[in-house]
């Protein structure tokens, strides 16, 4: 299968290659099984989306979380989000 080309002229690399994920990742959903699955998945994108986007490591974060996360209050887990305010342990 080839993969689809975008001109690196209108997209810059970081654009190009974000395109290209998306791609793939809707590919991905196609075998998660079940629309739960497919949900779960999504939202594991977007976290892991947000994390990179404000300049946290996201397996570092997500490494963190969920060893925090079987002690945290429930009431409280909007803390655990990977925004510029995270409180590492």
């Amino acid at each position: 299968m080839m993969l689809p080309t975008v001109p690196a002229v209108i997209f810059g690399g970081s654009t190009a290659a974000t395109l290209l994920r998306r791609y793939w990742g809707r590919l991905n959903y196609l075998f998660a099984g079940s629309a739960r699955g497919c949900h779960a998945a999504a939202t594991t994108y977007s976290l892991i989306g947000t994390a990179k986007l404000n300049g946290i490591n996201s397996y570092l974060w997500l490494k963190d979380v969920l060893a925090r996360l079987p002690s945290h209050p429930i009431n409280q887990v909007a803390e655990l989000l990977p925004l510029a305010t995270y409180q590492w342990a």
